[in-house]
């Protein structure tokens, strides 16, 4: 099989990307489940409103 470089990088991207994006994903949903942000209202107010 025959790849160039640019071929090469790309499938290495590719598969960094594969293992790297499920664990991002779920460290994201874990902070927001820690935070219960969605749940104190005065708290969301403070982050998303600045107020």
């Amino acid at each position: 099989m025959d790849l160039n470089s640019f071929q090469l990088s790309g499938l290495l991207y590719l598969g960094s990307g594969i293992v790297i994006i499920p664990s991002i994903i779920k460290n994201f949903n874990n902070f927001y489940k820690d935070k219960d942000v969605a749940k104190d209202e005065n708290t969301s107010k403070k982050i998303f409103f600045g107020g």
